[in-house]
């Protein structure tokens, strides 16, 4: 409302200012409205790193939904498991993870429809096209009630110790959550945030959020890359890079180049750098490491 013509998101040759952002999420949610989405609805996501996913994200979140993001990298097992956890009434898929979803779908009795980006989708009457559920836009729909207590997304642990558990994550854990990071990050008007992370991957949401309160842009790129990370920040100038440690590592491992130092992050934020990774980053790079720790499951 404030600056609707500063950029909001950047990928690839596209660029969305802060009111496209505002009249796509109206418009979708508004379509959604009319195929049927409700607040409360649980409704799953397994896309990869796109606007379209921000978006979608965003429209139910406006309309009260509960979504549940699927890692794009589980096979039909822990597919089958999640699924059948979470109970999703809907799920917003991309053909291209057809070949582990497709086979997992009979075991999932509560999925009313799945709706299906890409060309060609199985025949069944579970199965419709994204645009018949995102491109049919009905009366401008009111967003949900605000409730910081509602549940806005139900996030999968890793099932390192056994079955990966469903974290119940309110609104408030991540506003607070995007207010710690911006913290931690030392955000500033000027700054440009560089978004890497699968949004099944928690933070991928926070940089969202401190987008959002913040009003800074967003370079997303569809997955990380070691050997194109630090020209793709060079092509955005963006300034705060998130990191983990294995993300720190494989940068790191990269051969050595000349302009190394030459690149417009002020701050890399994050968790998990080893200590000498942690000196040696700041070092090669010229950038200050901030370190800092959260939970999935704490609220």
């Amino acid at each position: 409302a404030e600056r609707p013509g500063d950029t909001f998101l950047m990928f690839e040759d596209e660029t969305f200012t802060f009111g496209d952002l505002e009249q796509r999420v109206r418009r979708i949610a508004s379509s959604l409205s009319a195929f049927g989405v409700k607040p409360g609805d649980q409704v799953g996501l397994m896309m990869p790193n796109h606007p379209d996913h921000v978006f979608l994200y965003l429209a139910l979140s406006w309309l009260g939904a509960t979504i549940i993001e699927f890692s794009v990298h589980l096979k039909r097992s822990g597919l089958e498991i999640q699924l059948q956890d979470a109970e999703p009434r809907f799920l917003f898929a991309d053909s291209v993870f057809a070949g582990e979803l497709v086979p997992t779908i009979q075991a999932v009795t509560s999925l009313e429809k799945i709706i299906w980006f890409g060309q060609d989708f199985p025949r069944s009457p579970l199965f419709v096209p994204s645009s018949a559920a995102l491109d049919n836009p009905g009366a401008d729909t009111i967003a949900a009630s605000s409730d910081l207590d509602r549940i806005q997304t139900i996030s999968y642990t890793s099932g390192t110790t056994g079955k990966p558990k469903g974290a119940m994550l309110s609104e408030r854990w991540f506003q607070v959550g995007a207010r710690n990071a911006g913290l931690l990050a030392d955000i500033r008007k000027t700054d440009v945030l560089f978004l890497w992370e699968p949004f099944f991957h928690l933070t991928g949401w926070i940089s969202v959020l401190m987008s959002l309160q913040h009003g800074v842009p967003i370079a997303l790129v569809e997955r990380f890359s070691g050997s194109r990370c630090w020209d793709q920040i060079r092509r955005y100038r963006a300034t705060l890079l998130h990191y983990l440690g294995g993300a720190m590592n494989i940068l790191l491992k990269q051969p050595p180049r000349q302009d190394d130092h030459d690149n417009p992050v002020r701050v890399a934020w994050g968790a998990a750098a080893p200590t000498q990774s942690w000196l040696e980053f700041e070092r090669r790079f010229k950038v200050v490491v901030r370190e800092g720790y959260g939970i999935s499951e704490g609220q």
